[in-house]
């Protein structure tokens, strides 16, 4: 269900990804 689809997505390393992604999209490192 959508609930345990949220939760699934906020896995630690999931998060971690999303992050490190959002960082270097928004430094143009």
């Amino acid at each position: 269900d959508a609930d345990g689809h949220y939760l699934h997505m906020t896995h630690p390393e999931i998060v971690a990804q999303n992050i490190r992604h959002f960082v270097e999209v928004h430094t143009h490192v």
